[in-house]
C-alpha cells in the first residue's frame, strides 16, 4: 500500500509539470537537439552504406540514434549549430587528406575545435595517413605529421597490398581485420574483407575491394590503444598491421582507422563496429541531469549461520550532469534479520553529491532461523528519474558451505603447456565439479574470451547442466596450433547457481614453441630434399601440389588438411620419386583458414591454406 501511495503521489507532481512544459512556446536560446553528427560529403560513395544508415538507425546505435545527424560538412551547417554543438563528430574522409579544406573550411581545423572543447572525434578513411608519410606523397603536411604522431600515435609503416596483376587482370587476396583483444571497441571481433562471409544462410560482402591498406604502430600502446590489426596468412596478434587507434586527451577522446568501414563484410559487423565506437567515444559524457548509479544492484548474502553477522557495502554514486540529493534510505520491505548499520539517509537530513562522488550504506544480515530463507527491499529516495528505486536483499540462515558448490579439477586456470609444430593441437579434460551438498545448475558454459580461436571444447556443449552433489560433468578443451610462435589465452566463463560463485571463470592459456621455417609459398623437407607449394591459394574447391624431389623418397608421403581446430579434414598417400610432379586434391570446405601438411618419416610440414567457398 505504501509502494501504491507513493507512485500516485509522484504522478500527481510530475504531471503539472508536463503541462507547464508544454504551455511554454517561448525560447529565447535555440537548443540543439541533436547531439551527434556525421558528415556525408568527404565519401559520397560510401558515407550513407557504411556509416549514415547505422548512425541514426536505434537497432544498430540503440538510443544514440535519436540524437544522431547526418550532414554535410559545410558553412550552411556550421551557420545553425557551431561544431563543439556536438559530443561527437565522425569524419568519414574517403581518399582526402586529413587537412582538406571542404567548402572553404579546413577539416584539421574542426578536429583541433573538438578536441579542445573536450569533444569527441572518430576518423576513418583510405588515403589520409599515406599522404602524410609515404615517400611517394606529394601532399606531405608537417602539420598533420605533427597530429598524427603526437595526438594520435600513429607510426607509419607502409601500405600494404592486397592484390596481385596478371596482365589485364587484378587478382584480390583476401584478409582479415581482428580487433584486439584488451580493446572495448576491437574486443578481438574479426571482420573480412575481400571476400564474403558465409553466415549458413548468406553471404555477406563487404561494399569495396582494397587494393592496398595503410598499416602502421603504435609509438605507445599504453597511452595510444590498438583498436583494430590486420590478420595475414595466419591468425595471430600483429604490432606492426595496425588500421585502428585510440587516445584520450583531457576529456576528449579520438578513434581512428586507416581505411574504411566499406571494406568490412556485411551490415551487422559494420553497424556494431561503429556501435561499440559510439560507446568508447560517448563514455566521457555524464547524463543529463541528476542520475544515481547503484552497485550492486542486488544484494546476496549467500549463507550465514545462525547468529552470526555478515555485512555487504552498497554504492551510491551520482553520475550525472546536476547535483544528487539522497533523501532517504529505507525498508520498503522489511525484515528483522536486516539492518542499516552505516550511511543511513534520513528525510530531515538529506546527502548531496556532486557528480563522481558517492555515498556508502553498510547493510547487516543477522540470521535467527536455521535454513530459513531470508528477503526484504530497500528503498532509495533522491531527486533522480526515477525518483525511488529499489534493491532485492536476500540471505540464508546455515552453515557457510551448505548449498551447491563449484569447483574444476584444474581450479581456475588451465596451462596447456607448450605445443610444437607437429603436435598440431592438444586436448585436456576440464571436470566441473559439484562439491557441494545440492544440485548446480549450469546456465551458461562459453569461452568468452579467445586469443586467435587457438582454443575450443572439442564437443558439443549444449546448457542447462545439472550436476549432483559429489558429481561431476567432463568438458573436452582443445589447444589447437597456430603458426605464430607465442603464448595464447583464453577465458571460460560459467554461470550457475553455485553458492560460492554465480559466475566461475577459468583461464586457458598454451604455448607455440615453433614457427615455420619458410617463406610465404615454399617449405622444403631438410636438405632441401622435397619443395612444395600449394597453388592457387587462396583456392577454390581444389588446387594443385606442385613438388619436386631432388632424390627418391624411400616412404610414402602423406598429404593431409586440417582445419583451424585441428580436425583432419582430407587424407592422401603419395609415392613420389626424383623430379618434378603434381598432385591434384579436390576439397569442398567453407571458407576459411586451414593447414596443408605433409608428411614424410615421422615429420610434419605445414603450409597454409586459404580456402574462398
Amino acid at each position: 500500500m505504501k509502494k501504491c501511495l507513493q507512485i500516485f503521489f509522484s504522478l500527481i507532481l510530475i504531471f503539472p509539470l508536463f503541462i507547464a512544459k508544454g504551455e511554454d512556446k517561448n525560447f529565447d536560446i535555440q537548443v540543439n537537439p541533436y547531439k551527434y553528427i556525421l558528415f556525408n560529403n568527404f565519401d559520397t560513395e560510401f558515407a550513407n552504406e557504411a556509416y549514415g544508415k547505422y548512425f541514426t538507425d536505434e537497432a544498430h546505435t540503440d538510443t544514440y540514434a535519436k540524437y544522431a545527424k547526418v550532414a554535410s560538412f559545410s558553412s550552411s551547417t556550421f551557420s545553425q549549430y557551431k561544431i563543439t554543438d556536438y559530443d561527437l563528430a565522425v569524419f568519414p574522409l574517403g581518399d582526402l587528406p586529413l587537412n582538406a579544406s571542404v567548402g572553404g573550411l579546413n577539416v584539421l581545423d574542426k578536429i583541433r575545435e573538438m578536441i579542445a572543447a573536450g569533444k569527441n572525434v572518430m576518423i576513418t578513411g583510405r588515403k589520409y595517413v599515406w599522404y602524410a608519410f609515404d615517400p611517394a606523397s606529394s601532399n606531405k603536411s608537417t602539420e598533420v605529421q605533427k597530429f598524427l604522431t603526437d595526438t594520435l600515435g600513429i607510426r607509419y609503416i607502409q601500405l600494404l597490398p592486397f592484390h596481385q596483376i596478371q596482365g589485364n587482370t587484378i587478382m584480390w587476396w583476401s584478409f582479415w581485420v581482428r580487433g584486439d583483444l584488451d580493446c572495448q571497441i576491437g574486443k578481438n571481433i574479426v571482420k573480412w574483407c575481400n571476400i564474403g562471409f558465409n553466415t549458413g544462410t548468406e553471404v555477406w560482402w563487404p561494399l569495396a575491394n582494397y587494393l592496398s591498406v595503410v598499416v602502421f604502430e603504435t609509438r605507445d600502446r599504453n597511452k595510444f590503444q590498438p583498436v583494430d590489426h590486420i590478420i595475414r596468412k595466419n591468425n595471430a596478434y600483429a604490432t606492426d598491421t595496425l588500421v585502428g587507434i585510440k587516445a584520450e586527451w583531457g576529456k576528449s577522446r579520438i578513434a581512428a582507422w586507416s581505411m574504411g568501414f566499406e571494406g568490412f563484410a556485411g551490415d551487422i559487423p559494420r553497424g556494431s563496429l561503429l556501435y561499440r565506437a559510439m560507446v568508447w567515444l560517448l563514455g566521457n559524457i555524464p547524463p543529463d541531469g541528476p542520475v544515481l548509479s547503484i552497485e550492486p544492484l542486488r544484494i546476496d548474502f549467500g549463507h550465514v549461520p545462525v547468529d552470526s553477522t555478515r555485512d555487504i557495502e552498497l554504492e551510491l554514486k551520482s553520475i550525472g550532469t546536476e547535483n544528487l540529493i539522497i533523501k532517504e534510505t529505507s525498508w520498503w520491505e522489511e525484515d528483522a534479520a536486516f539492518q542499516i548499520v552505516g550511511g543511513e539517509v534520513k528525510t530531515n537530513k538529506p546527502v548531496t553529491l556532486k557528480k563522481g562522488q558517492s555515498h556508502k550504506v553498510v547493510i547487516r544480515f543477522s540470521p535467527k532461523v536455521d535454513k530459513q530463507v531470508y528477503n526484504a527491499q530497500l528503498s532509495i529516495y533522491t531527486n533522480s528519474i526515477p525518483d525511488y528505486r529499489y534493491v532485492d536483499v536476500v540471505g540464508t540462515a546455515g552453515k557457510g558451505n551448505q548449498g551447491p558448490i563449484i569447483a574444476t579439477n584444474y581450479g581456475k586456470k588451465v596451462d596447456f603447456g607448450k605445443i610444437k609444430q607437429s603436435d598440431l593441437k592438444k586436448d585436456i579434460d576440464l571436470y566441473i565439479r559439484n562439491d557441494g551438498d545440492m544440485e548446480l545448475n549450469i546456465n551458461y558454459l562459453k569461452i568468452e574470451e579467445n586469443d586467435d580461436d587457438a582454443f575450443n571444447f572439442h564437443q558439443v556443449v549444449k546448457v542447462p547442466i545439472s550436476i549432483k552433489p559429489k558429481d561431476s560433468v567432463k568438458v573436452i578443451v582443445r589447444f589447437s596450433y597456430r603458426p605464430q610462435e607465442r603464448v595464447y589465452k583464453g577465458l571460460i566463463k560459467i554461470s550457475s547457481d553455485a553458492f560460492n560463485e554465480k559466475d566461475f571463470f577459468v583461464e586457458l592459456e598454451g604455448e607455440v614453441v615453433s614457427s615455420l621455417s619458410a617463406d610465404d609459398n615454399i617449405l622444403s623437407f631438410d636438405n632441401n630434399l622435397f619443395e612444395l607449394r600449394a597453388s592457387p591459394n587462396p583456392f577454390n574447391n581444389s588446387f594443385n601440389i606442385n613438388y619436386k624431389a631432388n632424390d627418391n623418397l624411400s616412404e610414402m608421403v602423406e598429404f593431409s588438411i586440417y582445419d583451424l581446430f585441428g580436425n583432419q579434414q582430407y587424407k592422401t598417400l603419395k609415392s613420389i620419386s626424383k623430379g618434378e610432379g603434381n598432385l591434384k586434391i579436390d576439397f569442398n570446405s567453407s571458407q576459411g583458414l586451414y593447414f596443408l601438411v605433409a608428411q614424410y618419416k615421422g615429420e610434419r610440414y605445414i603450409l597454409p591454406l586459404i580456402s574462398l567457398e
